[in-house]
């Protein structure tokens, strides 16, 4: 029986979010193009080769085929007295009306403006501009708006629907009205936290930010959207607020236009005193339906307590090693096909099962927490950095690099970087995850020895793996070898 072939993805509009679309669909694996009518400029130079996989189009039907699906991205534009014009999002969707492929709408467009407009599928987006791609490939809100005239959804919208963390279906109206309310959400918390602050304290004076920043994360808990600094702006949140309050300025929208009022007042505060800058990303909470009740939330913050934290931190390796001890007929293939067997069930999550969210954790989490655990115990280890020095000509080997999850930010500062895992499961992952980064190499070894000549690496680097090891001769035999394959006055 044939496969059915890939679909093909033209991006219409490559800016910010159709390079993000793009980028996102070319790692699905899908064939991608775009057309644009000036020359794009690059807004994701972390995937600078998947960028090469990308064609560009002389016109927008040079890809034309019955299994071609347009992706319209081009942006609106709000004028001061937030008018919407969206003369260019209609133009792009005409150079695709009379094509055999379909059309899914992806531009930001007001619900009352969406009736005379000709597409199959409106899927707003809903994501922050630095995390496009991650928050492509895995949407938190994933929104649909579906006309009714029986067309088939792309296997790519299927995809995304099973990664993201919320999905919606209805009409394409009620979709723009849940993009709106996002975004619209986001700006008005901005603002209400902002001028409350500047009611506490004018921001003149060293001590002023910290207190007032005491006052107000005692009851928003350093939330997202709920910290003190600088006003909303960007691309989104002021355009859509203004447009949103215009468009119903015959009900009632006095506090949505109080909100922009506000964060113009608050940005004068800018211009005179130097205040905090937030990036705010998606909430991931607890799994729903959880309720932990008050035994449940006590015996969470006793868990979370910093002596607690630095106890079980430090016994927990200790603990698993003795239990590894005394675990009889524990075998290296018996650990290799319990890493196999975990990484076919849930690899994201079982590289590191403290996320918030768990089971549901998604790329863009997992990535998070990679970064963050290479900030603590790499960037930020005082003695690693005064014995290694400059990091650019170093060789960096991680024992234990499961799915990649910190060997990702090695690769940002090291010559080069190597994984070594004894799960051939975990280790396809990781290329799968990193293939684009040109200085990073995975291999599969036998659980005991690395596979390196003499005095190859400047950093030997593991984190809580050596314990997942069932005889104490073979942790002997990999400090042997670690030893053989650091170069004189390297670390581990």
């Amino acid at each position: 029986m044939s496969q059915k072939p890939k679909e093909k993805a033209v991006i219409i509009g490559y800016g910010w979010v159709g390079q993000a679309n793009a980028l996102a669909l070319s790692l699905m694996g899908y064939p991608v193009f775009y057309f644009d009518v000036v020359a794009p400029q690059a807004r994701y130079p972390e995937y600078e080769k998947i960028y090469e996989k990308i064609r560009p189009l002389d016109s927008p039907l040079s890809e034309e085929s019955e299994n071609t699906w347009y992706l319209v991205c081009v942006g609106d534009r709000v004028d001061e007295k937030g008018n919407q014009d969206i003369s260019l999002i209609k133009q792009a969707l005409d150079s695709v009306k009379n094509s055999k492929g379909r059309v899914i709408l992806r531009s930001t467009v007001l619900p009352q403006h969406l009736k005379g407009l000709d597409f199959d599928f409106y899927v707003p987006v809903v994501l922050h501009e630095k995390k496009g791609v991650e928050e492509s490939l895995n949407p938190y809100y994933f929104v649909v708006g579906k006309r009714e005239n029986g067309t088939r959804e792309p296997d790519f919208l299927v995809d995304w629907e099973k990664k993201a963390y919320k999905v919606f279906r209805g009409g394409p109206e009620d979709a723009s009205y849940i993009k709106y309310l996002s975004n619209i959400w986001n700006a008005v918390r901005i603002a209400f936290v902002n001028e409350t602050g500047d009611i506490i304290a004018k921001p003149g004076e060293s001590q002023d930010i910290p207190r007032l920043e005491k006052v107000l994360d005692f009851v928003f808990e350093k939330s997202d959207y709920l910290r003190y600094g600088k006003s909303f702006g960007g691309h989104c949140l002021p355009k859509d607020l203004m447009a949103f309050s215009a468009v119903h300025r015959d009900k009632n929208v006095s506090l949505l236009e109080a909100a922009f009022r506000s964060n113009l007042t608050h940005k004068e505060m800018e211009s005179k005193y130097e205040l905090p800058e937030w990036y705010s990303f998606w909430n991931y909470k607890r799994p729903k339906g959880l309720n932990r009740g008050y035994l449940g939330d006590f015996w969470r913050k006793v868990n979370l307590a910093k002596p607690v934290r630095s106890v079980k931190n430090k016994i927990k390796p200790l603990a698993n090693f003795t239990l590894n001890l005394f675990s009889p007929g524990r075998s290296l293939p018996d650990v290799k096909k319990t890493w196999d067997d975990l990484a076919r069930k849930n690899a994201r999550y079982f590289m590191n099962t403290k996320t918030r969210s768990r089971e549901a954790v998604d790329e863009f989490e997992f990535r998070q927490t990679g970064q963050e655990d290479y900030m603590r115990y790499i960037l930020e280890d005082g003695v690693l950095r005064e014995k290694l020095g400059g990091l650019r000509d170093k060789k960096v080997l991680e024992i234990g690099c499961g799915a990649g999850r910190m060997t990702e930010f090695f690769a940002k500062d090291f010559k080069e970087v190597h994984g070594l895992d004894i799960s051939g499961e975990l280790v396809d992952y990781a290329k799968r995850r990193l293939y684009s980064l040109d200085n990073v190499s995975f291999v599969v070894n036998d659980g005991k020895s690395i596979p390196y000549g003499n005095g190859y690496f400047d950093l030997i680097f593991s984190y809580l793996v050596l314990q997942h090891i069932p005889e104490v001769d073979i942790v002997q035999d990999y400090f042997r070898d670690i030893k053989r394959t650091l170069k004189p006055g390297g670390l581990a």
